[in-house]
């Protein structure tokens, strides 16, 4: 594993905290504020969470192969 799929790795590991912790938040917390945060703030961070750890892995794998092309 290289270091940039260590990295997405545990980004995608600290976001699935935060998302079960959002989830709990969203479960006492239901007023217009809490949706309109959700549509703002959240919505967005996690699809671009998703987009950047499948990116991270691909330039992972770029590198890797140029490092081994480079020996």
């Amino acid at each position: 594993m290289t270091p940039l799929s260590q990295s997405s790795s545990s980004l995608e590991s600290a976001f699935a905290i935060l998302a079960q912790r959002w989830a709990a938040t969203q479960a006492v917390w239901r007023d217009s504020v809490s949706r309109e945060f959700s549509l703002q703030y959240w919505e967005p961070l996690d699809r671009q969470v998703y987009i950047v750890a499948r990116e991270m892995d691909k330039l992972g794998q770029v590198m890797a192969e140029v490092q081994r092309n480079v020996k």
